[in-house]
């Protein structure tokens, strides 16, 4: 897949972790880069959280509310971004 800038997003797939996952009542992100953007989506594409005012290596999203089951976090930087799958297990 390429990205808005032309590159990869393959290239960037260990650009961030998740910790813990499967999550429970919240999840650590964390990049090697500041984090702009979040975005979470269902298995459906739905967007159900985004954050585009993060500024930080690291960002605690909260899924107490998320219902069980599989989402997709899309992270961005300036110049890189990356999805990874999350599992939500209450």
């Amino acid at each position: 897949m390429i990205s808005l800038t032309g590159t990869k997003e393959t290239e960037f797939k260990n650009y961030f972790t998740i910790f813990p996952n499967p999550a429970i009542e919240s999840t650590s992100i964390s990049a090697d880069d500041f984090i702009e953007h979040i975005d979470v989506t269902d298995i459906t594409g739905k967007v159900i959280y985004a954050n585009r005012d993060i500024y930080s290596k690291k960002y605690i999203l909260g899924t107490k509310h998320f219902a069980n089951g599989i989402y997709f976090i899309h992270v961005s930087s300036k110049l890189k971004e990356a999805t990874q799958k999350l599992i939500v297990h209450h």
